[in-house]
């Protein structure tokens, strides 16, 4: 069965009965109470993250420049200091 735009335009809308109405309603309250439910979800869970955050101690500046001063194994040339974009060493 195909249809045709003006078979589409001569549709009838549905009435507004008392059972349609309520149908309607029902739906609409489910709809909002799933979407305060997930609204909850979502603020417990940022509590929980924020308040495991706040936990972790604060990484300290100085450990992480003394691992970036330390040699590595795998840039022999910049161990050296003749990599490229290292400073010269010979101005002394």
């Amino acid at each position: 069965m195909s249809y045709t735009l003006a078979m589409l335009g001569k549709r009838k809308m549905p009435s507004l009965e008392d059972g349609d109405r309520s149908e309607r309603m029902h739906r609409v309250r489910v709809g909002l109470t799933g979407l305060a439910i997930v609204l909850i979800i979502v603020a417990l869970a940022t509590l929980v993250i924020a308040h495991f955050n706040q936990q972790l101690p604060p990484q300290s500046a100085t450990g992480n420049a003394a691992q970036a001063a330390k040699p590595s194994a795998d840039e022999p040339l910049a161990d050296l200091g003749i990599a490229p974009g290292a400073p010269d060493n010979a101005a002394k």
